[in-house]
């Protein structure tokens, strides 16, 4: 009796030894499953085979950024575009990551160049692997053209000439993986570096209480060539002395860059009218760098009066000699700030119709376009004003359904970046100037709102 205990004793104790011996053995089994790789850089177009090591159990692949890598049923990664995926391995509950770096195997130096006419730009093509053949395309050449110099090592210079004003990208592909590596090229106008200085407000040197204030501007050449190119003005009567006068006039003056004046010009309007828009024109010297606009002084401002009248909502009154805190907006400031919103909600209502026109007239699409595109850019010119007041200030802070809402400034950021790369936009491709333009609206009219309410909560203070 006793020997067929011991017996069943120890036969129970050798499987109770054997069956710990295989819950190790799983155990280690399951703990030894790795990928073998932890991370891989591969080259766009190539391919790596990612493998589960120690195991026969079945496994699902999965990538977190397919526009970067895919990777197959069988583990196989392949580089799609430059950039960084991870590829995840899932056995059963256990799952297993590899971190994937795509790099190019053609990259440039430069990816933008700004030229002027007639001048030209060097641009190295660096391949590193997995090139047979790359060839270039220009979006538009009557803007820029490009050509091939030799090849040095893994380096070819590619020249850019700009042929006359616009934009336009350069597409360098790579035939054997198809990515694509773009460059922009912007041909400047002959007006683009010239500094135009605008006062807020003009008076006229023998009359200054009638005051204008310049809205738009833009500049153009008759023909290719000309030693002249024409300046656009739009400006506004935003006050009227009721001097009794019907005209008003004063001069601007045109600089070299030397400071010499090239020109005196001068800026015209008749049947004046508060509020009312006049137009004017003048030729400019080809080779101005600097339009200055003189600002006469206004006989109602504190300087002349020798009181300061203005409110300040965050400042509160400014009693005796004590001056003004800079920083603190004023009433006046405000209403500047609420103009240049104003002005940009109306370009952008106009981008938006003509955007639309172009959409339902394939036939004047181009024109249509370039018009939505002209007024984007005066609403964005408009919102740099109104950005750039923003940053002088302290914040304007926003409330919307009792809720913070953060700043005018974050907003008009938001405005701003609506319209971004609008100039890379071809003019008739109608669908994207539609969809920029009517988003572009969309946030400008919103901005607007919360302008006037902000105005309205000043004025009740």
């Amino acid at each position: 009796m006793k020997k067929t205990k011991k017996a069943s004793f120890v036969l129970g104790g050798l499987i109770l030894f054997f069956a710990l011996m295989c819950a190790v053995g799983s155990t280690d089994a399951e703990a030894a499953m790795k990928l073998n790789a932890k991370s891989k850089t591969i080259y766009v177009g190539r391919t790596y085979t990612l493998k589960v090591l120690n195991t026969k159990k079945s496994v699902k692949w999965k990538s977190s950024k397919k526009s970067v890598a895919t990777v197959s049923k069988k583990g196989v990664v392949k580089g799609v575009k430059a950039g960084k995926a991870v590829i995840s391995a899932q056995i059963g509950k256990k799952q297993l990551k590899c971190n994937v770096t795509v790099k190019n195997n053609v990259s440039v130096s430069k990816s933008s160049v700004t030229l002027d006419k007639d001048k030209s730009t060097t641009v190295k093509i660096t391949i590193k692997k997995d090139v047979n053949n790359i060839r270039f395309k220009v979006g538009n050449p009557g803007i820029a053209s490009c050509k091939w110099g030799n090849w040095k090592g893994m380096t070819i210079p590619l020249k850019i000439t700009a042929n006359k004003p616009g934009t336009t990208t350069v597409t360098i592909t790579n035939s054997y993986s198809k990515e694509k590596v773009k460059i922009k090229v912007k041909v400047r106008q002959p007006w683009d570096n010239v500094k135009v200085v605008i006062p807020n407000t003009i008076g006229e040197q023998d009359s200054p209480g009638n005051r204008m204030k310049i809205t738009k501007y833009s500049f153009y050449q008759e023909y290719s060539g000309s030693s002249f190119y024409t300046m656009d003005i739009q400006f506004k009567l935003v006050q009227y002395n009721k001097t009794g006068r019907s005209n008003w006039g004063e001069h601007f003056y045109c600089y070299d860059k030397y400071g010499n004046i090239l020109k005196k010009c001068y800026l015209y309007a008749s049947s004046l009218a508060l509020n009312y828009t006049y137009t004017d024109d003048a030729l400019i010297p080809v080779n101005t760098a600097k339009i200055v606009f003189m600002e006469y002084p206004d006989p109602n401002s504190s300087s002349n009066s020798g009181s300061n009248s203005g409110s300040n909502n965050n400042s509160g009154n400014n009693g005796g000699n004590t001056p003004a805190d800079p920083t603190k907006w004023t009433v006046t400031e405000l209403k500047q700030l609420q103009t240049h919103v104003n002005n940009a909600a109306k370009d952008a209502q106009n981008a938006a119709d003509y955007a639309d026109k172009a959409y339902k007239n394939a036939g004047a699409a181009a024109v249509y376009g370039s018009m939505s595109k002209q007024c984007m850019e005066y609403a964005l010119a408009d919102l740099q004003k109104a950005y750039d007041l923003t940053q002088k200030k302290v914040p304007l802070n926003l409330v919307t359904n009792g809720e913070p809402a953060g700043t005018l400034g974050q907003r008009i950021e938001e405005a701003i970046a609506a319209y971004d790369g609008w100039d890379q936009l071809e003019n008739s491709n109608a669908s994207e100037i539609r969809s920029m333009a009517n988003n572009g609206n969309f946030k400008v009219i919103r901005l607007k709102t919360l302008m006037a309410k902000l105005m309205l909560e000043v004025q009740q203070l």
